[in-house]
């Protein structure tokens, strides 16, 4: 399959009363058009740069070759290939270096949804238009009704608050529900904000929350909470039952003080739920089950590598190195289809550091404390590191073509149009007889 990815300029009305906000997005939305995508059948994407800054656009949480790490640099293109392999909720957005904050801030980020339709007829967990993904987001509004960028935010180095919560680009919305079972998928967009959810009654009484699915895809079982904790970039799948509240306005609501986070008038708020009195349709409305999938964990070895995540010196680093320093900054070398365990330890003076680790989905053992660091601040300031798997660096003659970012086969390129018929019949089916990833 195949979709095409257009990043330019759009000015957008987002708050009331203000004038337009000037926005960057894909093909002209902000957040970038929903794609889903189906386990086992590799998804081609081609982005189409228009703006002035370079892009690059992994797939947040997916395997990835580095041929598709390089820059697309304004009127060029590239095609992107994703692998699907397991069902899950990632998101795209751009990954420049240094720039990544601004340009994520500005619009350019959107939900990638991997369905395996096997699981979902056993599951029978809401779908279609009871499953719907949310993309929670913090800004800071001048007075003329634009932003104020985190690229001229005075603390930029430290992190980025806003004072007005979106949700899809919406200030503080509200979305009518039905009083039946719906499915939401949770995305923290923001720069530096995370946020601790409840969803709560009137009176205050919180509603049931039941967690089906992380950033790796289902859990092997679901938790039923009444809050839960959602740090930058982290996805998760909730189940909440409105049955019980219909013709009620409920609220979704984030903690105050918590984190460390710089509180405004009305950060404690996100959205509304506003929930009818009738059900049209009963699919996916069943109870949730006891057991989801089996995940076959690894056994627990010991702790085989340690990363200490703090500000050293003015510069936010990863066991003392920095993501310029190009001779030290692979940290680990792990074998192609080994486990490992690795402690990541938080030395940062109160700083919250959600780590993301590309390339493989992980399971979190132990967690004393909130631990590429993905407050988008921080990241651009270069707390970023690298592993090897197979030690392809060190090891030349291990590597393919699929491992050199810089392969011209695979660089972006000049762009002048794209011929849909030219895609299905020669781009499409080269990338297919493509072994791009292991598991091809």
């Amino acid at each position: 399959m195949s979709r095409s990815r257009l990043i330019e300029n759009l000015s957008q009305q987002v708050y009331p009363n203000l004038q337009a906000t000037n926005l960057q997005g894909y093909n002209a939305q902000v957040p970038g058009p929903l794609i889903r995508a189906t386990t086992g059948r590799k998804f081609v994407v081609r982005s189409i740069n228009h703006v002035t800054s370079p892009a690059s656009i992994p797939l947040h949480g997916s395997p990835s070759r580095p041929v598709f790490d390089d820059v697309i640099e304004k009127n060029e293109y590239k095609d992107y290939v994703y692998p699907d392999e397991a069902a899950r909720t990632l998101w795209y957005h751009d990954h420049p270096v240094h720039i990544t904050a601004e340009n994520v801030f500005s619009g350019q980020a959107g939900f990638y949804i991997i369905i395996d339709p096997a699981v979902e007829a056993t599951l029978d967990l809401p779908q279609g238009n009871y499953d719907i993904p949310l993309l929670i987001q913090d800004k800071i509004y001048l007075a003329s009704g634009q932003t104020l960028s985190p690229a001229t935010e005075e603390t930029n180095q430290l992190g980025y608050y806003g004072h007005v919560i979106h949700v899809n680009s919406v200030p503080w919305p509200f979305l009518n529900v039905k009083p039946r079972k719906h499915r939401f998928r949770l995305l923290d967009g923001s720069s530096s904000r995370s946020y601790k959810i409840t969803i709560e009654q009137a009176n205050g009484v919180k509603v049931p929350i039941v967690v089906v699915g992380t950033d790796s895809g289902f859990m092997e079982a679901p938790v039923t909470t009444d809050n839960m904790i959602l740090a930058i970039a982290e996805r998760y799948e909730v189940i909440v039952d409105f049955t019980a509240y219909a013709g009620q306005s409920l609220t979704m609501k984030n903690a105050r003080s918590f984190s460390l986070n710089p509180e405004f008038e009305k950060t404690n708020l996100v959205m509304q739920f506003n929930v009818g009195t009738a059900v049209s349709s009963a699919a996916g409305n069943g109870p949730v089950p006891n057991s989801l999938v089996d995940l076959n964990f690894p056994t627990d070895t010991g702790i085989d590598k340690r990363f200490r995540f703090e500000r050293r010196n003015g510069q936010w680093v990863v066991n003392g190195v920095g993501f310029a320093d190009v001779n030290n900054r692979i940290l680990a070398a792990p074998t192609q289809g080994s486990t490992e365990i690795w402690e990541l330890q938080n030395f940062s003076g109160g700083w919250a550091h959600p780590i993301h680790v590309r390339l493989v989905g992980f399971k979190v053992l132990t967690r004393s404390g909130r631990v590429h660091c993905h407050n988008t601040i921080h990241e651009d300031q270069d707390m970023m590191a690298v592993f090897d798997v197979n030690n392809t660096k060190a090891n030349p003659s291990q590597g393919d073509q699929f491992s050199n970012p810089l392969n011209p086969t695979f660089v972006a390129k000049p762009y002048s149009s794209t011929d849909p018929v030219q895609v299905q019949s020669l781009v499409l089916p080269y990338f297919a007889n493509l072994n791009i990833y292991p598991s091809d």
